[in-house]
């Protein structure tokens, strides 16, 4: 038995049951030719092929990050309705829909549309790349601690290719490796937000906690001294600490909150004071503390006799005096550690030097 099958479109088959792919659309007469070497018979059918539906989509951005969307624009014309198949098990009938993949990898997205009035179906299929998302995660040193508190950052963070640090006081920077320097007390959450080269972003936040100063502050009774020994004592004025540390300058230290220590000798002598907090926060103050030797005057007369009108030489001897006032017992002064003097009328007088 031999065949031939002539499709109307230039194509022809020789097999008894073939199959045939119309590539345009239009009408055709399909013609079968048979014989059996003693007769032959032949027949025909006209097929209609319509016209494919245009299907065809659009996606932004080409590649993104996992949980962010893509959006897919259907450019397709003459639908009764679509349907996508995103890749990744999900699916949608919307027109123009999002999708984020929880995932990173490439996956494929199918848009099949069913034409308006043939019914004719067609898939349009694109791919999409989604990026592993950056990972933000530092580390710090210390985490809290006094005014002025200086904290050294390290960023920890996975597949980033741009940072920004928030230091929660008004401050910012883009290194990679920061440190900062906190001014004021509180309490400050620093943010870290990192981007990589996708521009898909993460950020992650930590607190440290600045603690104030204490204030030291002390007066001491009295101020200074002529005489010693002195005792000295201390009024403790200091402001949020809750322990004293005390060096009297003299080789004697404290640790009570109103000490009183003993000066035996003449010197200037720094009192020092340090007071620290709960938080081990400290503060200091100095007062200097002077005690002044003692005045000790003695002086020669050359000589110590003399007639009326003679000039008199008078010498002082004292130690830490700046100047010495001497009466003649007649009424008349002078000053200076050495001056002369005549007496103008004979007599006894008693001399006094005063410093």
């Amino acid at each position: 038995m031999f065949f031939s099958w002539n499709f109307g479109d230039g194509n022809t088959s020789v097999v008894q049951n073939p199959t045939h792919i119309f590539s345009n659309s239009g009408t055709y007469i399909v013609s079968l030719y048979v014989n059996d070497g003693c007769s032959y018979d032949t027949t025909s059918v006209t097929i209609t092929v319509f016209p494919s539906p245009v299907v065809n989509f659009s996606v932004t951005p080409d590649s993104i990050c996992v949980n962010y969307p893509f959006t897919f624009t259907n450019l397709s014309s003459g639908l009764a309705g679509c349907n996508w198949n995103f890749g990744d098990g999900n699916t949608s009938t919307n027109n123009n829909p999002t999708h984020a993949y929880g995932s990173a990898g490439v996956y494929t997205v199918t848009l099949t549309g069913t034409a308006q009035t043939t019914g004719c179906i067609v898939s349009k299929v694109r791919t999409v790349t989604v990026e592993s998302n950056p990972t933000a995660s530092y580390t710090y040193t210390p985490t809290n601690g006094c005014v002025q508190l200086l904290v050294n950052f390290t960023n920890t963070s996975n597949n980033s290719s741009f940072q920004t640090w928030d230091f929660g006081d008004g401050n910012t920077s883009g290194l990679v490796n920061p440190s900062h320097t906190y001014q004021n007390a509180g309490t400050y959450s620093i943010q870290l937000v990192i981007e990589n080269a996708s521009g898909c972003k993460d950020s992650i936040t930590h607190i440290v906690t600045v603690h104030p100063l204490p204030v030291a502050d002390f007066t001491i009774t009295p101020s200074n001294a002529c005489i010693s020994p002195i005792l000295v004592a201390r009024t403790n004025n200091s402001s949020g600490a809750v322990s004293y540390s005390w060096n009297f300058g003299n080789n004697f230290t404290s640790t009570a909150n109103n000490p009183t220590s003993m000066y035996n000798n003449p010197g200037t002598y720094p009192i020092q004071l340090t007071a620290t907090s709960m938080y081990g926060c400290s503060d200091s103050k100095t007062v200097t503390f002077t005690v002044y030797p003692t005045l000790t005057i003695s002086y020669a007369l050359i000589p110590d006799t003399a007639c009326q009108g003679q000039s008199l030489l008078f010498q002082s001897n004292n130690s830490f005096a700046d100047s010495i006032i001497w009466n003649f017992g007649n009424g008349d002064q002078l000053t200076g550690n050495n001056v002369t003097y005549s007496y103008p009328n004979p007599g006894t007088y008693p001399l006094e030097a005063i410093a």
